[in-house]
């Protein structure tokens, strides 16, 4: 093995140097800006030099709630030929101001969700980028660009925020390996790119049947808008309901992208109590928000669940406590990545007409609840918004198919401990999901020949919650571990054997302990000890065997006082991500962020002694089953083959749960009466339990 370590002093992280925005420079008064940076949860890959690049909008958001900025979009020139697009943002704030939503939409599509940092009073700056190369047929007409960044201008909220969108254009076609290479890295003319996740696996991979791209053929809104008005649903005050178009007989892949997020009273939601025990410690200054810790997304086809998805639980900047994230944001929280469901298996019905789908975020409980039961539903809001992405094939000439089976299952359970006249409470959730589909298809192609088989697309959602309150609500520690899987299949129509198949695993585990420090402030003063520990894995499997492996983990601690006077605190944390795929190729990025400075930020990669294994060659260069290797391809990549990543072992989330019995360990508060807290200065929290949004100032 090779392998080298060097310091990433690249703050633009690639694309940055590249773009010239004068607008803005009169931000910057001859001081040095306060950069944030994101640790993304893919590295950059190498799309090589921009064959064109576009300022998109450049737009100011002071008091700019519901007034999104727009502006007319016009193609590269035809002479321009590109493959893949990534769209860049540099946000400058000043003054006191919390982080606000971003929302990025193109011809009525949301391509893109991030957020702002909080600026604590400093003159600050951060970049991003995104790969929205899914939507490159967006791109290739004339339509209309919006920028949605809803902020509120008070005496005490003076941040303003100014932003520039920019577009890279890229036509690389070559082999690009799952990590950088070392020599991308340190290459000043890179333009690189962080990935989505669920396009990860074949960014760009043209199959032999079907010709997929990463590109689709045609995006499809599916959430209504008006004019000068971005297209939002907000659950559960309204209901989340799509209708699918009817498709063209070649259509061979189908993928609904959702983008949703919990926000003001859901912000939090893996923090929250069963209803009857939210308000137990009011008495004593803490009311928790309630409709219990587990949140699912499921999705309903005429009345039957097809697929079940955990949200990521993502920690804004101002989330829990604003020191944790200052000048590292948590992991996520740049690229809120939308839920890519693969609704290809439902092709036997659009081929024939619309059909609608049903999208509920549930509280879990609601979905085993015995006969005659009342729901409890969930808070306000789940922010969404969704398109339809269509790959069509040429050579395809008639299609049919029948669903099969659709078959889920739900087991839900809770318990809690409440001892009375204790101050403690324990309360423990899970809930565990599976949903399958079994589609028989029959293709016909132009040169008469016809292909026919079955696909089978089974996923599953697990939540497991442990809460322990002590101190009458003035220590809450918990862990939250969320896992997921996504498996496809592909059988012989004859006998039912197994010829291809690929299972797309992930775990996200979360470790919170907050504790109010009452020896520390003195009234109206509120003085807390946070410690968390947040990460995720991934891992890809094909055809039985791992060829992927991705870690990401934040640890870190921080003091904050809420004060009338002004909110405060100090916080250090730890980032770490690896990726290790079969051949031996790794890459690991590691950095600290302590106090508001980045102590440092590495980068190290190995690579095999024989070189480094090619994309391609990770995904396909295994043993294939007897039938022909491409076919199994085409079919894997034609049926949302790899479009995700997944299987997590129980040692993988070791860590965290060390890290909760550690702070269990760490009591330093009674079972007294506790002192009454005071409020924080929230935006999005209503209630006073420990979990909040906080800004400082």
């Amino acid at each position: 093995m090779a392998g080298e370590t060097w310091q990433n002093t690249n703050k633009a992280h690639g694309l940055l140097s590249e773009i010239n925005a004068p607008y803005f420079k009169q931000l910057e008064n001859g001081t040095k800006l306060h950069e944030f940076i994101e640790i993304p949860v893919l590295p950059a890959l190498d799309y090589g030099k921009p064959v064109y690049q576009q300022h998109l909008l450049n737009s100011t958001f002071g008091n700019s709630w519901g007034l999104p900025a727009t502006a007319q979009y016009v193609p590269p020139p035809t002479s321009v030929n590109f493959s893949q697009v990534v769209l860049t943002l540099n946000v400058w704030v000043a003054g006191i101001q919390f982080d606000r939503l971003i929302h990025v939409y193109v011809d009525g599509n949301e391509v893109w969700r991030s957020s702002t940092p909080e600026p604590a009073g400093r003159d600050s700056h951060t970049f991003t980028q995104k790969d929205v190369s899914l939507y490159g047929s967006l791109f290739r007409k004339n339509t209309q660009v919006m920028l949605q960044l809803d902020n509120l201008i008070t005496s005490k909220l003076t941040g303003v925020f100014n932003v520039s969108l920019d577009a890279f254009y890229y036509n690389y076609q070559g082999s690009r390996s799952l990590v950088p290479h070392k020599d991308q890295l340190k290459k000043p003319d890179g333009g690189v790119n962080v990935k989505d996740v669920d396009d990860v696996i074949i960014p760009g991979r043209r199959n032999n049947l079907f010709q997929h791209s990463e590109d689709a053929d045609h995006i499809v809104p599916l959430t209504k808008s008006f004019p000068g008005r971005p297209p939002l649903v907000y659950y559960p005050d309204s209901r989340l309901h799509v209708v699918l178009p009817q498709v063209n007989a070649n259509t061979t892949q189908a993928r609904v992208v959702i983008y949703i997020s919990g926000n003001a009273e859901e912000e939090f939601w893996y923090s929250n109590l069963l209803d009857e025990y939210k308000d137990r410690f009011r008495d004593h200054g803490h009311t928790f928000g309630g409709h219990g810790p587990c949140r699912v997304i499921n999705v309903y086809h005429n009345g039957v669940r097809i697929d079940s998805r955990n949200p990521f639980p993502v920690i804004y900047t101002g989330g829990i406590s604003p020191a944790l994230w200052n000048p590292i944001v948590s992991t996520g929280s740049y690229d809120i990545v939308g839920l890519s469901l693969d609704v290809s298996l439902l092709l036997p019905y659009l081929w024939q007409g619309p059909e609608a789908l049903d999208f509920e975020v549930s509280n879990c409980f609601d979905d085993d609840l015995p006969a005659g039961a009342s729901k409890s539903g969930i808070g306000s809001n789940w922010i969404s918004s969704a398109s339809l992405a269509l790959w069509e094939d040429e050579h395809v000439v008639h299609s049919e198919g029948e669903v099969q089976i659709a078959d889920n299952s739900t087991k839900v359970t809770s318990i809690a401990i409440v001892p009375p006249f204790s101050g403690f409470m324990n309360q423990i959730v899970t809930a565990k999901y599976s949903n399958q589909i079994r589609t028989y298809f029959n293709f016909t192609f132009a040169n008469g020949t016809s292909l026919d088989f079955i696909a089978e697309h089974y996923t599953t959602a697990h939540q497991s919650n442990i809460q322990v309150i002590k101190g009458y609500g003035d220590k809450q520690t918990l862990v939250a571990v969320q896992k997921g899987q996504r498996s496809h299949a592909i059988l012989n129509a004859t006998d039912n054997s197994t010829f291809f198949s690929y299972n797309l695993s992930s775990s996200h585990p979360l470790v919170v302990s907050i504790e109010k420090q009452k020896a520390q402030s003195l009234p109206p003063d509120s003085s807390y000890k946070i410690s968390l520990v947040k990460g995720s894995t991934f891992k890809v499997r094909l055809n039985g065997s791992k060829i992927l492996k991705l870690k990401v983990s934040e640890n870190g601690t921080s003091n904050m006082t809420l004060s009338p006077n002004g909110n405060h605190g100090e916080g250090r944390v730890e980032h770490n991500l690896t990726i290790s795929t079969k051949s031996g190729h790794s890459y690991n990025r590691h950095a600290l962020g302590d106090n508001t400075t980045l102590v440092y930020d590495n980068v190290t990669i190995i690579e095999p002694l024989d070189g480094s294994m090619s994309l391609d060659d990770a995904l396909y260069g295994q043993e294939e089953p007897e039938i022909v290797s491409s076919l199994s391809e085409a079919l894997a990549g034609g049926f949302g083959g790899l479009n995700g990543l997944v299987g997590v072992e129980d040692e993988d989330d070791k860590e965290v749960y060390e890290a909760f019995i550690g702070y269990l360990g760490q009591d330093s508060s009674s079972n007294d009466d506790a002192e009454v807290s005071q409020s924080a200065t929230s935006r999005k929290c209503s209630q006073d339990g420990l979990f909040r949004h906080v800004l400082f100032n």
